[in-house]
């Protein structure tokens, strides 16, 4: 098996920079760890899905410009080993590939854990400049020693939180309003998008499914871009999937959700088990808290408008 070591050079840190350095089988790659998007935390909650068997699971550290991306897959239902791809990327067009194969789970963790917990307890900036607290990495580490529930145990669902928001003082390209979701504290639905869109439309058919036990059922968001103003057509970038199928206990369902980026082949960011009424009220409190302090119709990119309160969800 392959060999890990991963440095954080906080003693150096400049200007919310730290070089961090990730050794493989004696090469070294380097990765630049922006203070603005402080990467600690999220690498253990990471760490903590690999130790837990919660794969497939994706993280990446955002360079500001760049980024660094992990992702672990299964190999079997329940395997100490699992396969783990790193690259790093600029660009549609720019990967290089760290790493990619077959390591044991437990190696990932004991590459990573050891490293942050030194950050959180020895750099004094961890805490308010880096946001990575002594009290949430050794929960985290705390956590990665106990496990749950197996991810095939279709009785042990998994709880998911929805959060949607909006920011009109800021155009954005692709919409105005944010549909996110986050399992195990790791981000797995990011969604960016106008009132008009038909992803709405195929969400409020998709829950009312999962409520009627109807399975299966997907929807799908599709990410279109014009690049130059003088562009009549949108070039399509990639899209979101979210697959919901039936397990043998009704009250539950089996949650997949892929994601597309162009010019790569879909792949599996979740694959886990949840309560239908934990998914669908989550989701509408959610849901029903923006719309009562934070909507307002805005008009998307070709002036057409919709309004979101006449949408028909549960």
């Amino acid at each position: 098996m392959s060999q890990f070591i991963f440095e954080i050079d906080y003693s150096h840190e400049n200007a919310a920079w730290i070089i961090c350095s990730l050794s493989i089988d004696g090469t070294v790659n380097i990765i630049h760890a922006s203070g603005v998007f402080p990467p600690f935390v999220n690498l253990l909650y990471f760490v903590r899905a690999v130790a837990w068997q919660r794969l497939p699971v994706r993280f990446e550290i955002d360079e500001e410009g760049s980024e660094v991306i992990f992702m672990a897959l299964p190999v079997a239902g329940d395997s100490p080993l699992m396969h783990l791809s790193i690259r790093h990327s600029e660009g549609d067009e720019d990967n290089e590939v760290w790493f990619d194969a077959i390591v044991e789970r437990e190696a990932v963790v004991n590459t990573f854990l050891p490293p942050v917990l030194d950050f959180a307890y020895n750099f004094r900036k961890a805490e308010v400049a880096w946001s990575t607290p002594i009290k949430t990495v050794e929960k985290i580490a705390a956590e990665i020693g106990t496990g749950i529930p197996p991810r095939w145990d279709i009785h042990s669902p998994q709880k998911i939180e929805f959060n949607v928001w909006s920011d009109y003082q800021i155009i954005f390209v692709e919409g105005q309003v944010f549909l996110t979701a986050r399992m195990h504290d790791l981000e797995i639905i990011h969604l960016l998008l106008y009132d008009t869109n038909p992803f709405w439309k195929e969400w409020a058919f998709f829950l009312h499914s999962v409520i009627e036990g109807q399975f299966p059922v997907q929807c799908m968001h599709n990410r279109f871009y014009k690049i130059f103003e003088k562009d009549t057509t949108p070039t399509w970038f990639g899209h979101t999937r979210v697959l919901a199928e039936a397990v043998e206990d009704s009250s539950n369902f089996r949650l997949k959700i892929f994601r597309q980026f162009i010019d790569e082949d879909e792949i599996m960011m979740l694959d886990e088990v949840v309560g239908i009424r934990q998914f669908v009220n989550n989701f509408q409190a959610g849901f029903d808290t923006f719309l009562r302090n934070n909507y307002k119709i805005f008009p998307d990119g070709e002036g057409r408008s919709y309004d979101l309160r006449t949408l028909n969800l549960v």
